[in-house]
């Protein structure tokens, strides 16, 4: 097993799906973790391609997921048969 971090477009859509289901807003989540919601748009919408730790155990407190399961996918590796 292999993680790897999340495309772009794989990430915008896992934390926005991720920020609904704790039921919060942008602004709510923003306001709760110390940022900005321009920031936290960034972040969601992957022009922020390499947040901080800090920012990212941010989101897992708040939503209550893993930090793995909002950022990195797990990809099963190919052996070829002997």
């Amino acid at each position: 097993m292999v993680l790897v971090v999340r495309e772009r477009y794989k990430r915008r859509n896992k934390l926005k799906q991720v920020r609904g289901e704790a039921g919060f807003t942008q602004t709510k989540a923003a306001e709760l973790m110390g940022m900005n919601r321009t920031a936290l748009a960034k972040i969601e919408n992957g022009y922020t391609p390499n947040p901080n730790l800090a920012t990212l155990k941010k989101f897992a407190d708040l939503y209550g997921v893993p930090i793995e399961d909002m950022f990195f996918e797990e990809v099963q590796s190919c052996k070829k048969p002997k």
